[in-house]
């Protein structure tokens, strides 16, 4: 079975750990233009939403590893 990542959007608060550590292993640097998750503020609803770019996401769980609030979890195909 192929890991995915689950995204339980209603836990996450915005701190961008996801991004920074997504763009440190595919680039070795922080830049969030690197990265192949990115979290956006959704103003009109008040929340956060979370984009996972397929073809960039290798799955190597970072992402879900550095999540502080279980925003993110792995899961399998």
């Amino acid at each position: 079975m192929e890991p995915t990542i689950i995204i339980n959007i209603k836990n996450c608060c915005g701190c961008n750990l996801c991004v920074l550590f997504c763009s440190w292993r595919r680039a070795k640097y922080f830049e969030p233009g690197k990265a192949a998750i990115q979290v956006n503020k959704d103003y009109k609803r008040n929340r956060y939403q979370i984009v996972l770019d397929e073809e960039k996401c290798d799955r190597c769980m970072l992402c879900v590893a550095q999540c502080p609030t279980g925003t993110l979890l792995k899961g399998e195909k």
